[in-house]
């Protein structure tokens, strides 16, 4: 989830606006979950970076919320695979 944050993020920083933005709490979960959002128009004021624009679509990439709690922490935690000493 961190490297989603991090796209959420760059989307912010680029175009000053949240990317999954709604008219209510609900709905942006909604856009969140179906990964529903838009770049401006390419050739506006406040058209993205085609580098950005493209890092920002391979970040976003729709998984399943269920393979994310079909796991166990230690399954799905990246530590999982760090040896422990002791």
């Amino acid at each position: 989830m961190d490297v989603w944050a991090l796209g959420s993020i760059i989307y912010y920083m680029i175009y000053g606006d949240a990317p999954f933005k709604s008219m209510s709490e609900y709905l942006t979960f909604e856009k969140i979950k179906t990964c529903d959002y838009t770049f401006p128009e390419d050739d506006g004021p406040q058209a993205f970076d085609p580098e950005a624009k493209d890092l920002i679509e391979k970040i976003f990439v729709r998984q399943s919320l269920g393979t994310l709690s079909q796991c166990t922490y230690s399954e799905c935690s990246p530590r999982s695979s760090i040896p422990r000493n002791g």
